[in-house]
């Protein structure tokens, strides 16, 4: 499970911290991180936005 303020791999038996949010469970590398969460959980918990994946580039003698 990802830390979600640094996005550091946490093994949940090895949490320094967990924080009920909105029905989900966070795991946190460190109190510091788990102290920026609880000052501003949505911040945090939001899903990331995915990026568009890149156009296709024409090969060698295709127009573009």
């Amino acid at each position: 499970m990802k830390d979600p303020v640094c996005g550091m791999e946490v093994a949940p038996e090895r949490a320094a911290a967990r924080i009920e949010h909105s029905g989900s469970s966070y795991d946190f590398c460190s109190a510091g991180c788990a102290a920026k969460f609880r000052a501003d959980p949505d911040r945090y918990a939001a899903p990331k936005p995915v990026p568009p994946p890149p156009a296709p580039r024409a090969g060698p003698g295709e127009a573009a």
